[in-house]
Protein backbone atom coordinates (compact mmCIF):
# COMPACT_ATOMS: atom_id res chain seq x y z
CA UNK A 1 0.00 0.00 0.00
CA UNK A 2 1.34 3.81 -1.00
CA UNK A 3 1.21 6.34 1.41
CA UNK A 4 1.80 9.64 1.61
CA UNK A 5 1.79 13.14 4.17
CA UNK A 6 1.07 16.50 3.77
CA UNK A 7 3.41 18.72 5.63
CA UNK A 8 1.01 19.81 8.37
CA UNK A 9 0.84 16.13 9.82
CA UNK A 10 4.69 16.12 10.45
CA UNK A 11 4.95 15.89 14.05
CA UNK A 12 7.64 16.84 16.62
CA UNK A 13 7.38 14.95 19.92
CA UNK A 14 6.31 17.40 23.18
CA UNK A 15 7.96 15.64 25.54
CA UNK A 16 10.98 17.65 24.60
CA UNK A 17 9.22 20.50 26.55
CA UNK A 18 9.41 20.31 30.79
CA UNK A 19 5.27 20.49 31.36
CA UNK A 20 3.46 19.35 33.95
CA UNK A 21 0.78 22.58 34.12
CA UNK A 22 -2.07 23.83 31.85
CA UNK A 23 -0.51 27.37 32.50
CA UNK A 24 3.34 25.79 31.27
CA UNK A 25 0.88 23.70 28.03
CA UNK A 26 -0.36 27.09 27.41
CA UNK A 27 3.48 29.02 27.69
CA UNK A 28 4.65 25.83 25.62
CA UNK A 29 2.19 26.92 22.59
CA UNK A 30 3.26 30.48 22.46
CA UNK A 31 7.21 29.76 22.90
CA UNK A 32 7.67 27.06 20.78
CA UNK A 33 4.55 25.83 18.85
CA UNK A 34 3.50 28.94 17.07
CA UNK A 35 6.76 30.41 16.09
CA UNK A 36 7.59 27.03 14.57
CA UNK A 37 4.03 26.65 12.85
CA UNK A 38 4.84 30.16 11.23
CA UNK A 39 8.29 29.35 10.16
CA UNK A 40 7.23 26.43 8.55
CA UNK A 41 4.46 28.34 7.29
CA UNK A 42 1.51 26.20 7.16
CA UNK A 43 -2.08 27.05 8.11
CA UNK A 44 -2.85 24.23 9.92
CA UNK A 45 -0.26 21.96 12.23
CA UNK A 46 -0.79 18.00 13.63
CA UNK A 47 0.87 18.08 16.92
CA UNK A 48 2.30 15.36 19.03
CA UNK A 49 2.00 16.02 22.62
CA UNK A 50 3.09 14.39 25.91
CA UNK A 51 0.13 14.91 28.38
CA UNK A 52 1.58 13.56 32.04
CA UNK A 53 -0.31 12.45 34.63
CA UNK A 54 0.28 15.62 36.53
CA UNK A 55 -1.04 17.61 33.33
CA UNK A 56 -3.95 15.93 33.38
CA UNK A 57 -4.42 16.50 36.79
CA UNK A 58 -4.29 19.82 36.72
CA UNK A 59 -6.74 19.97 33.59
CA UNK A 60 -9.28 19.02 36.60
CA UNK A 61 -8.88 21.86 38.51
CA UNK A 62 -7.84 24.71 36.50
CA UNK A 63 -10.53 24.55 34.18
CA UNK A 64 -10.59 28.36 33.17
CA UNK A 65 -7.02 27.92 32.19
CA UNK A 66 -8.21 24.50 29.91
CA UNK A 67 -10.65 26.46 28.37
CA UNK A 68 -7.99 29.47 27.46
CA UNK A 69 -5.78 26.58 26.42
CA UNK A 70 -8.41 24.56 24.15
CA UNK A 71 -9.84 28.82 22.81
CA UNK A 72 -5.79 28.76 21.76
CA UNK A 73 -5.43 25.96 19.81
CA UNK A 74 -8.38 26.24 18.24
CA UNK A 75 -7.86 30.28 17.10
CA UNK A 76 -4.74 29.31 15.82
CA UNK A 77 -5.70 25.59 14.12
CA UNK A 78 -3.72 23.22 15.96
CA UNK A 79 -4.63 19.80 15.90
CA UNK A 80 -3.72 16.64 18.34
CA UNK A 81 -2.76 13.77 16.56
CA UNK A 82 -0.84 11.81 18.62
CA UNK A 83 0.06 11.32 22.42
CA UNK A 84 3.07 10.54 23.97
CA UNK A 85 1.73 8.53 27.22
CA UNK A 86 4.98 6.42 28.22
CA UNK A 87 6.34 8.66 30.57
CA UNK A 88 3.49 8.89 32.73
CA UNK A 89 5.23 11.47 35.34
CA UNK A 90 7.90 13.46 35.17
CA UNK A 91 10.57 13.17 32.29
CA UNK A 92 12.70 16.15 33.45
CA UNK A 93 14.01 15.20 36.74
CA UNK A 94 17.39 15.33 37.85
CA UNK A 95 17.17 11.65 37.44
CA UNK A 96 14.84 9.85 35.59
CA UNK A 97 16.55 6.12 34.30
CA UNK A 98 14.51 3.23 35.09
CA UNK A 99 11.54 5.27 36.42
CA UNK A 100 9.96 6.36 33.12
CA UNK A 101 8.66 2.48 32.45
CA UNK A 102 6.91 2.81 35.91
CA UNK A 103 4.22 2.23 36.33
CA UNK A 104 4.09 -0.68 34.57
CA UNK A 105 0.98 -2.50 32.34
CA UNK A 106 0.49 -4.70 35.48
CA UNK A 107 -0.66 -1.56 37.77
CA UNK A 108 -4.13 -0.56 37.84
CA UNK A 109 -2.24 2.94 37.68
CA UNK A 110 -1.09 3.11 33.89
CA UNK A 111 -4.20 1.60 32.90
CA UNK A 112 -6.20 4.20 34.98
CA UNK A 113 -3.68 6.99 33.12
CA UNK A 114 -4.61 5.69 29.60
CA UNK A 115 -8.30 5.29 30.32
CA UNK A 116 -8.06 8.87 31.46
CA UNK A 117 -6.24 10.26 28.56
CA UNK A 118 -9.01 8.69 25.96
CA UNK A 119 -11.17 10.88 28.28
CA UNK A 120 -9.85 13.46 27.80
CA UNK A 121 -10.28 13.18 24.12
CA UNK A 122 -13.71 12.83 24.11
CA UNK A 123 -13.93 15.89 26.13
CA UNK A 124 -11.78 17.84 24.11
CA UNK A 125 -12.72 16.61 20.64
CA UNK A 126 -12.41 19.57 18.92
CA UNK A 127 -8.79 19.98 19.20
CA UNK A 128 -8.35 16.51 17.97
CA UNK A 129 -7.90 14.19 14.95
CA UNK A 130 -10.78 11.60 14.60
CA UNK A 131 -7.90 8.79 14.60
CA UNK A 132 -5.46 9.32 17.30
CA UNK A 133 -2.38 7.14 18.12
CA UNK A 134 -1.31 7.09 21.94
CA UNK A 135 2.35 5.51 22.69
CA UNK A 136 2.84 3.54 25.17
CA UNK A 137 5.28 1.67 27.47
CA UNK A 138 6.25 -2.33 26.29
CA UNK A 139 4.56 -3.33 29.03
CA UNK A 140 7.66 -2.73 31.94
CA UNK A 141 11.11 -3.52 32.81
CA UNK A 142 12.54 -6.52 32.02
CA UNK A 143 14.71 -6.71 34.95
CA UNK A 144 11.90 -6.19 37.28
CA UNK A 145 9.09 -8.20 35.11
CA UNK A 146 7.34 -11.60 36.62
CA UNK A 147 4.82 -13.83 34.72
CA UNK A 148 2.54 -12.84 37.33
CA UNK A 149 2.80 -8.99 36.14
CA UNK A 150 2.38 -10.55 32.81
CA UNK A 151 -1.08 -11.89 33.02
CA UNK A 152 -2.05 -8.90 35.12
CA UNK A 153 -1.06 -6.69 32.15
CA UNK A 154 -2.81 -8.86 29.39
CA UNK A 155 -5.88 -8.12 31.66
CA UNK A 156 -5.48 -4.35 31.63
CA UNK A 157 -4.78 -4.36 28.12
CA UNK A 158 -7.88 -6.28 27.02
CA UNK A 159 -10.05 -3.82 29.13
CA UNK A 160 -8.39 -0.71 27.62
CA UNK A 161 -9.13 -2.31 24.20
CA UNK A 162 -13.18 -2.38 24.95
CA UNK A 163 -13.39 0.89 26.20
CA UNK A 164 -11.37 2.30 23.04
CA UNK A 165 -14.32 0.45 20.91
CA UNK A 166 -17.15 1.74 23.07
CA UNK A 167 -15.36 5.45 22.49
CA UNK A 168 -15.62 4.95 18.97
CA UNK A 169 -18.69 3.70 18.72
CA UNK A 170 -20.38 6.30 21.12
CA UNK A 171 -18.24 9.39 20.15
CA UNK A 172 -16.74 7.98 16.35
CA UNK A 173 -13.20 8.84 17.92
CA UNK A 174 -10.75 6.07 16.28
CA UNK A 175 -7.85 5.99 19.21
CA UNK A 176 -5.42 3.07 18.91
CA UNK A 177 -2.88 2.42 21.96
CA UNK A 178 0.65 1.57 20.41
CA UNK A 179 3.41 0.17 22.27
CA UNK A 180 6.43 1.32 21.81
CA UNK A 181 9.37 -1.39 22.00
CA UNK A 182 12.60 -0.61 24.12
CA UNK A 183 15.94 -1.89 24.70
CA UNK A 184 15.93 -3.44 27.92
CA UNK A 185 11.91 -3.71 28.64
CA UNK A 186 9.59 -6.42 27.98
CA UNK A 187 9.29 -5.60 24.76
CA UNK A 188 12.35 -5.03 22.90
CA UNK A 189 12.35 -6.56 19.66
CA UNK A 190 9.86 -7.15 17.07
CA UNK A 191 9.92 -10.64 17.13
CA UNK A 192 9.04 -10.40 20.86
CA UNK A 193 5.95 -7.71 20.13
CA UNK A 194 4.89 -10.03 17.99
CA UNK A 195 4.43 -13.39 20.14
CA UNK A 196 3.04 -11.01 22.86
CA UNK A 197 0.56 -9.56 20.44
CA UNK A 198 -0.41 -12.97 19.05
CA UNK A 199 -0.05 -15.00 21.53
CA UNK A 200 -0.93 -13.26 24.77
CA UNK A 201 -3.18 -10.87 23.36
CA UNK A 202 -5.16 -12.73 20.70
CA UNK A 203 -4.79 -10.05 18.40
CA UNK A 204 -6.13 -11.20 15.13
CA UNK A 205 -9.12 -12.91 16.94
CA UNK A 206 -10.71 -9.76 19.31
CA UNK A 207 -11.70 -7.06 17.41
CA UNK A 208 -11.50 -4.57 20.09
CA UNK A 209 -7.43 -5.42 19.83
CA UNK A 210 -7.22 -5.43 16.66
CA UNK A 211 -9.03 -2.46 15.93
CA UNK A 212 -7.31 -0.67 18.88
CA UNK A 213 -4.24 -1.73 20.04
CA UNK A 214 -1.16 -1.46 17.72
CA UNK A 215 2.78 -0.94 17.17
CA UNK A 216 4.95 2.60 17.89
CA UNK A 217 8.05 1.90 15.89
CA UNK A 218 10.81 4.03 17.41
CA UNK A 219 13.17 3.60 15.04
CA UNK A 220 16.69 4.41 17.32
CA UNK A 221 15.13 1.78 19.68
CA UNK A 222 15.28 -0.56 17.25
CA UNK A 223 18.25 0.36 15.38
CA UNK A 224 19.95 -0.23 19.12
CA UNK A 225 18.89 -3.75 18.80
CA UNK A 226 20.30 -4.31 15.05
CA UNK A 227 16.90 -5.10 13.69
CA UNK A 228 16.39 -4.66 10.19
CA UNK A 229 13.46 -2.68 9.43
CA UNK A 230 12.16 -4.57 5.79
CA UNK A 231 12.52 -7.33 7.82
CA UNK A 232 10.62 -5.50 10.93
CA UNK A 233 7.20 -4.29 8.83
CA UNK A 234 7.10 -7.70 7.06
CA UNK A 235 6.43 -9.57 10.17
CA UNK A 236 4.43 -7.05 11.27
CA UNK A 237 2.47 -7.62 7.67
CA UNK A 238 2.42 -11.51 8.43
CA UNK A 239 1.01 -11.10 10.80
CA UNK A 240 -1.79 -8.61 10.33
CA UNK A 241 -0.38 -6.23 13.00
CA UNK A 242 -0.86 -2.29 12.32
CA UNK A 243 2.25 0.52 13.09
CA UNK A 244 0.15 2.98 14.38
CA UNK A 245 3.10 5.35 14.75
CA UNK A 246 6.03 6.17 14.20
CA UNK A 247 8.61 7.96 16.09
CA UNK A 248 11.57 9.54 13.85
CA UNK A 249 14.52 9.16 16.02
CA UNK A 250 18.37 8.37 15.83
CA UNK A 251 20.47 6.46 17.84
CA UNK A 252 24.64 6.55 18.32
CA UNK A 253 26.60 4.09 16.52
CA UNK A 254 30.53 3.71 16.64
CA UNK A 255 33.28 0.64 16.59
CA UNK A 256 34.82 -1.19 19.38
CA UNK A 257 38.19 -0.24 18.18
CA UNK A 258 37.83 3.32 18.10
CA UNK A 259 36.31 3.70 21.83
CA UNK A 260 39.29 5.78 22.78
CA UNK A 261 38.75 8.30 20.13
CA UNK A 262 35.47 9.24 21.96
CA UNK A 263 35.69 8.09 25.40
CA UNK A 264 35.74 11.59 25.94
CA UNK A 265 32.40 12.61 24.32
CA UNK A 266 30.58 9.44 25.70
CA UNK A 267 32.12 9.95 29.23
CA UNK A 268 30.10 13.47 29.37
CA UNK A 269 26.52 11.31 29.22
CA UNK A 270 27.78 9.38 31.91
CA UNK A 271 25.43 11.42 34.55
CA UNK A 272 22.81 11.67 32.00
CA UNK A 273 19.33 11.33 33.56
CA UNK A 274 18.11 8.77 31.29
CA UNK A 275 19.33 5.14 30.39
CA UNK A 276 21.58 4.79 27.88
CA UNK A 277 21.49 1.23 26.93
CA UNK A 278 24.17 0.02 24.73
CA UNK A 279 24.14 -3.16 22.66
CA UNK A 280 27.46 -4.60 21.41
CA UNK A 281 27.37 -6.87 18.26
CA UNK A 282 29.83 -9.64 18.38
CA UNK A 283 30.33 -12.61 16.92
CA UNK A 284 28.42 -14.61 19.97
CA UNK A 285 25.69 -12.64 19.62
CA UNK A 286 24.27 -9.46 21.25
CA UNK A 287 25.95 -8.38 24.49
CA UNK A 288 23.73 -5.94 26.44
CA UNK A 289 25.22 -3.10 28.73
CA UNK A 290 22.01 -1.68 31.57
CA UNK A 291 23.88 2.14 30.71
CA UNK A 292 26.72 3.69 29.79
CA UNK A 293 29.52 4.10 32.51
CA UNK A 294 33.09 3.75 33.16
CA UNK A 295 32.68 -0.21 32.57
CA UNK A 296 32.27 0.27 29.01
CA UNK A 297 35.66 0.07 27.86
CA UNK A 298 36.51 -3.66 29.11
CA UNK A 299 32.82 -4.65 27.30
CA UNK A 300 33.72 -3.37 24.16
CA UNK A 301 36.64 -5.57 23.84
CA UNK A 302 34.12 -8.14 23.71
CA UNK A 303 32.30 -6.74 20.13
CA UNK A 304 33.16 -5.21 16.91
CA UNK A 305 29.94 -2.75 16.70
CA UNK A 306 27.95 -0.80 19.88
CA UNK A 307 25.29 1.22 19.55
CA UNK A 308 23.80 3.18 22.44
CA UNK A 309 20.40 4.75 22.87
CA UNK A 310 20.40 7.76 23.06
CA UNK A 311 18.04 10.62 20.86
CA UNK A 312 20.32 12.44 19.30
CA UNK A 313 19.36 14.93 16.02
CA UNK A 314 18.33 13.26 12.58
CA UNK A 315 19.42 15.23 10.98
CA UNK A 316 22.92 14.10 11.98
CA UNK A 317 24.74 11.27 10.20
CA UNK A 318 27.83 11.62 12.71
CA UNK A 319 28.87 13.31 15.99
CA UNK A 320 32.44 13.16 14.98
CA UNK A 321 35.05 11.59 13.22
CA UNK A 322 34.53 8.29 14.94
CA UNK A 323 31.18 8.60 16.32
CA UNK A 324 28.40 7.67 14.18
CA UNK A 325 24.67 7.66 14.65
CA UNK A 326 22.03 5.33 12.75
CA UNK A 327 20.77 8.13 10.72
CA UNK A 328 20.73 5.31 7.40
CA UNK A 329 17.86 3.64 9.66
CA UNK A 330 15.48 6.20 9.04
CA UNK A 331 15.90 6.04 5.40
CA UNK A 332 15.36 2.67 5.57
CA UNK A 333 12.28 2.93 7.10
CA UNK A 334 11.07 5.37 4.54
CA UNK A 335 11.72 2.76 1.01
CA UNK A 336 9.80 0.49 3.05
CA UNK A 337 6.45 1.95 4.62
CA UNK A 338 4.60 0.54 1.58
CA UNK A 339 4.85 -2.62 3.55
CA UNK A 340 2.67 -1.13 6.38
CA UNK A 341 -0.94 -1.95 6.68
CA UNK A 342 -2.29 1.46 7.85
CA UNK A 343 -0.86 5.38 7.37
CA UNK A 344 0.66 5.40 10.68
CA UNK A 345 1.43 8.92 12.54
CA UNK A 346 4.77 10.39 12.02
CA UNK A 347 6.79 12.61 14.42
CA UNK A 348 10.40 13.35 15.65
CA UNK A 349 11.24 12.15 18.65
CA UNK A 350 14.52 14.39 20.26
CA UNK A 351 14.00 15.09 23.84
CA UNK A 352 17.94 15.34 24.83
CA UNK A 353 18.89 19.11 23.59
CA UNK A 354 19.81 19.86 27.23
CA UNK A 355 22.17 17.14 27.57
CA UNK A 356 23.28 16.35 23.60
CA UNK A 357 26.02 19.66 23.58
CA UNK A 358 26.81 21.63 26.56
CA UNK A 359 26.90 24.05 24.13
CA UNK A 360 23.69 24.07 22.94
CA UNK A 361 21.47 27.54 23.11
CA UNK A 362 18.62 26.50 24.90
CA UNK A 363 16.78 29.90 23.36
CA UNK A 364 17.29 28.10 19.99
CA UNK A 365 15.63 25.34 20.63
CA UNK A 366 12.83 26.39 17.86
CA UNK A 367 15.45 26.34 15.55
CA UNK A 368 16.93 22.69 16.33
CA UNK A 369 13.47 21.73 15.70
CA UNK A 370 13.10 23.60 12.86
CA UNK A 371 15.80 22.15 11.02
CA UNK A 372 15.00 18.52 11.92
CA UNK A 373 11.78 18.95 10.42
CA UNK A 374 13.10 20.16 7.68
CA UNK A 375 15.38 17.18 6.72
CA UNK A 376 12.87 14.81 7.96
CA UNK A 377 10.37 16.67 5.31
CA UNK A 378 13.07 16.79 2.18
CA UNK A 379 14.21 12.67 3.16
CA UNK A 380 10.32 11.75 2.70
CA UNK A 381 10.01 14.57 -0.39
CA UNK A 382 12.68 12.45 -2.14
CA UNK A 383 10.76 9.17 -1.15
CA UNK A 384 7.97 10.51 -2.77
CA UNK A 385 6.40 10.73 0.67
CA UNK A 386 4.88 14.18 0.62
CA UNK A 387 1.46 14.82 -1.56
CA UNK A 388 2.47 18.27 -2.09
CA UNK A 389 5.99 20.35 -0.91
CA UNK A 390 3.68 23.24 0.05
CA UNK A 391 0.41 21.32 0.84
CA UNK A 392 -1.13 22.34 4.20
Amino acid sequence: MSFSWQRNEIMYCGNVHSCSTVEGMINQIKSHVLPIKAERKISTMYLGVWINQPLLDDFKTEKQKAKKLIKLMEEHSLVIKTLNAFPQNEFHATVVKEQVYFPEWCDDARMEYTLNLARFITVNSSVFAQNISISTVPLGYKKSWTEDKHKCAIQRIHKVAVRLADILAEYQIDIRLCFEMEPDCTLETSEQLVEFFIADLQYNQIPSVSQHIGVCFDICHQAVMFEEVNSNFNLFKANQIKVGKIQVSNALKFLSKDYSYIEPILSRYFTSPYLHQTKILSTDGIISIADIDETLAEELLQGEEARVHFHVPINKCSISQFLQTTQSEILSVFSSLDLLLIKPDIEVETYTWHIIDEKADKNKLNEYIIEEIKWLEQAMQENHLIRDEYAE
